[in-house]
């Protein structure tokens, strides 16, 4: 009797390469999903630089739009009650249902009293919108 001889048949070559052949294929997915991964990461990254420098820019607006209200005093107000809605809206709509919703919303609230609303519209899906729903789009 051999020292060497085990009970369990050693796996023939075909069964070892079919491993190595596997085992290969594996790492090599893996591989291809980290690239992916990385890309995916970088395009998040460089889309998040982006909405950065748009929020700056917005804010910078913003922050020149209130300056500009700060100017008015309460003796200018319109005696009638009229109210202006600044409503800043995408050009082309590729924004999901933002811009629906914000509609809704401001619709909701002064569809009853239109009459008194002047709205101002940065973006040409809002204008569109609240010239066709009957308000004073100036």
């Amino acid at each position: 009797m051999s020292l060497y001889c085990s009970k369990t048949p050693m796996p023939n070559m075909k069964k070892i390469k079919t491993k190595i052949k596997s085992v290969s294929n594996m790492k090599q997915i893996t591989k291809a999903l980290e690239v992916v991964a990385t890309v995916k990461l970088q395009q998040m990254k460089q889309q998040t630089e982006s909405y950065r420098d748009f929020m700056t820019e917005f804010l910078k607006i913003m922050n020149v739009v209130r300056t500009k209200l700060d100017i008015l005093n309460t003796n200018q107000i319109d005696p009638n009650g009229r109210k202006l809605i600044v409503v800043m809206s995408s050009e082309k709509g590729l924004c999901g249902n933002l811009n629906s919703r914000l509609f809704k919303n401001i619709f909701q609230k002064y569809n009853d009293v239109k009459d008194n609303v002047d709205i101002f519209c940065v973006g040409k899906k809002s204008f569109e919108f609240f010239a066709r729903a009957g308000f004073n789009v100036v």
